[in-house]
């Protein structure tokens, strides 16, 4: 599986907050290691590994045979880590790129293919303090309420007294 240059900056950028959930130790890649890989990608198609440091092996060789036993794609080796990728059309969230074409039971928007529009009454489109009823300035000269038990202070003037 290849994945183009787009693809691969598109999955970095959702790597970028994943934590690793898989860690390879001085055992190295082991079958059982493998198949926790696979079962990974089956259920989120994107993980990161991190390969500590008393692990014996190297982390391109370490990529290099999770790629080939998991029959994934390598998004990027950095540092100590290794972003794997492989697609699962069966999960409700998946993860779709730029200029993917959708299935039936994908929700992408297909180019040139008009779309519904928001409904009037979104929240984007009412202002800040414009809903009827609602104070936008508090009067100086308003009693206290029962609630808040803070007195309001009136404005000195010239009759005040």
């Amino acid at each position: 599986m290849t994945l183009s240059s787009k693809q691969k900056k598109c999955l970095k950028a959702l790597a970028h907050h994943l934590e690793p959930v898989i860690r390879i130790g001085k055992f190295g890649v082991t079958p059982t290691l493998t198949q926790t890989v696979r079962e990974s990608l089956t259920a989120l198609e994107l993980i990161k590994i991190k390969v500590l440091e008393n692990a014996e092996i190297d982390l391109e060789e370490a990529a290099e045979i999770l790629v080939e036993k998991a029959n994934s794609a390598l998004v990027q080796t950095i540092g100590r880590i290794i972003v794997l990728y492989r697609a699962n059309p069966e999960l409700k969230d998946r993860i779709e790129f730029p200029g993917m074409v959708p299935s039936k039971n994908m929700t992408a928007d297909v180019p040139g293919k008009k779309t519904s529009k928001r409904p009037k009454s979104s929240i984007s489109s009412r202002r800040k303090g414009s809903s009827p009823g609602k104070k936008t300035k508090r009067d100086s000269t308003s009693k206290p309420s029962a609630k808040s038990g803070k007195l309001a202070i009136k404005p000195f003037g010239k009759h005040s007294f």
